[in-house]
């Protein structure tokens, strides 16, 4: 079996080493450009790759291709004809980054809820002054998309805060630490009930602008609004237009519809807003590590002949 990992972001030679070990018969080749590695391209079975790495024009260079695994959770960037016409399995690192973007979340909504923005601004200032401050316990959290982030922000909203949690899944089947599972047709409920409101979903044809001017008007005026996700699963107009007038107080964005955020963009300005660089799935552990593994444990268990452990569903786009 010929692996090829491919792109600028390489796990480390322990964890190329791991690969190896699985099977006798695997080799592993590692190129950070399509473009340079034509003979690899021709003989890999598998890829190993991040979102713009292996472009739709790389497809057809690579005849005996029969995986691949993202380094990316999203994977709407796979998803052109030229791949998904093709016999072609999918995987992602489902689950490694779980820990560092539910604490991301977190992070951004305790910032807001005890005033940290406020409160930095005042200590650059040498100002001694009181923010309000307020606090999560007991409040209700809305959570969009239920899987396995959505479900550690549930968890920790349950054990750690504990919070009411609402949540939405495709799949209706209960999962722990969930009071109120609602279908994606029920958004609303979760919208108007919710002090916090996490946006954990998959970018898919479904989720392409899900929060617009509509949704943003039945929120509650003092609900604080977070995303973690995908940019483009929120107008990013309707949500300045929000924060303008007052329909919700405050957003934690991580990710946004154009990155790096446009410096005229108006949401660097406001003081209801706090922003960071889509660094939610960034630990101290190096990246491609973590999410390599979960490609070595698809592999043992695929050489194994039990499958593909977090095989990504092409239609559905997770």
């Amino acid at each position: 079996m010929r692996i090829l990992i491919l792109g600028k972001l390489q796990p480390s030679d322990e964890i190329v080493e791991e690969i190896k070990a699985v099977d006798s018969d695997v080799e592993v080749r590692r190129e950070e450009n399509w473009k340079e590695a034509e003979s690899a391209l021709k003989k890999a079975e598998v890829i190993v790759t991040t979102k713009g790495e292996f472009p739709r024009e790389a497809v057809n260079d690579a005849p005996n291709l029969k995986w691949v695994h993202s380094l990316m959770v999203g994977v709407e960037s796979f998803l052109y004809p030229e791949f998904t016409d093709r016999d072609i399995m999918l995987t992602n690192p489902r689950g490694a980054a779980d820990v560092a973007v539910s604490e991301h979340a977190f992070a951004l909504m305790l910032s807001w809820t005890r005033g940290i923005p406020r409160s930095l601004k005042l200590q650059k200032e040498r100002k001694w002054d009181k923010v309000q401050v307020n606090h999560m316990k007991g409040k209700t959290m809305g959570i969009i998309g239920l899987g396995s982030i959505g479900q550690e922000i549930a968890r920790k909203a349950k054990e750690a805060f504990r919070m009411s949690v609402m949540a939405t899944k495709r799949k209706m089947t209960q999962v722990d630490y969930v009071d109120k599972l609602l279908s994606p047709e029920e958004i609303d409920d979760l919208l108007c009930e919710s002090d916090y409101i996490v946006v954990a979903a998959a970018m898919t044809k479904e989720t392409d602008k899900l929060i617009g001017e509509r949704e943003f008007k039945i929120m509650k005026p003092d609900a604080f609004f977070v995303n973690i996700a995908r940019g483009q699963i929120v107008d990013e107009k309707a949500l300045i237009k929000a924060l303008e007038n007052k329909w919700i107080a405050g957003a934690g964005l991580d990710v946004f519809e154009m990155e790096p955020l446009a410096k005229e963009s108006p949401l660097w300005q406001m003081e209801n807003v706090i922003i960071t660089p889509h660094i939610a799935g960034v630990s101290d552990k190096k990246l491609a590590d973590l999410r390599v593994k979960v490609f070595i444990e698809n592999l043992k268990s695929y050489k194994a002949g039990r499958g593909l452990l977090t095989e990504v569903d092409k239609e559905l786009g997770y």
